[in-house]
């Protein structure tokens, strides 16, 4: 099925499914990129692994925009009403509020290698009213420090397991694949410090003290 869409709709597929994991739509933006990037090593260059991670930092740089453009004109009115659809719970909210507080740029170039900041940093930095051009500099760098070194691996992995294994590269490409997941996967257990941390910071419901916030920011 994924052989068959990449071979359909190439780089356009993978953009388009990174953007909207980005956005916070629970599709498997990231699980997308790296085996397309395996199938191009296993295929013998079939798909372009450059075209592979140029659309999955473009697809994640639009994703941040208009993330940030939803949160930027409805801001926490947004997050506490729709927010718990995907996976926003009020825990989450206030853990990308205290993040941006503390240090917004670093935020969000970091946000896009972990699996629960990566799909909401753009409506967070939004709604917190962060700066747009180190809004969009630090989702360019990001975007680019995450997929070009994300495919370029997974492609060569996939290209090494073909010519070593044969037919059995694909099935150790799958697992390469799940290897690299399963690590992102692990960065969330600093979800409950983070919770723990914004509570302290910022008590009671996650929507109140907002303009609060931000005057201690500006401080």
């Amino acid at each position: 099925m994924l052989t068959q869409l990449v071979s359909d709709y190439g780089a356009a597929f993978v953009a388009t499914m990174i953007a909207l994991e980005s956005l916070g739509i629970p599709v498997p933006g990231e699980t997308v990129l790296i085996a397309t990037a395996l199938y191009a090593g296993a295929s013998h260059g079939a798909v372009d692994p450059w075209n592979v991670a140029m659309a999955g930092a473009g697809g994640g740089v639009a994703g941040n925009v208009a993330g940030y453009l939803l949160g930027r004109e409805y801001g926490y009115r947004l997050l506490a009403r729709y927010g718990g659809y995907i996976g926003l719970t009020p825990s989450r909210i206030k853990i990308g509020r205290y993040l941006f507080w503390r240090q917004g740029a670093k935020v969000v170039f970091v946000a896009r290698f972990v699996a629960i900041l990566r799909s909401f940093v753009g409506i967070l930095a939004g709604a917190t009213h962060m700066p747009w051009l180190p809004f969009l500099a630090a989702s360019i760098a990001g975007a680019l420090a995450w997929s070009v070194p994300y495919v370029l691996a997974a492609y060569y992995f996939g290209d090494h397991a073909r010519r070593l294994l044969g037919p059995a590269g694909f099935f150790f490409a799958a697992a390469v694949a799940l290897a690299l997941i399963a690590i992102g996967r692990k960065l969330r257990q600093r979800e409950a410090e983070l919770a723990a941390a914004a509570e302290a910071a910022f008590p009671g419901p996650a929507h109140s003290g907002a303009r609060q916030g931000s005057a201690d920011r500006r401080g």
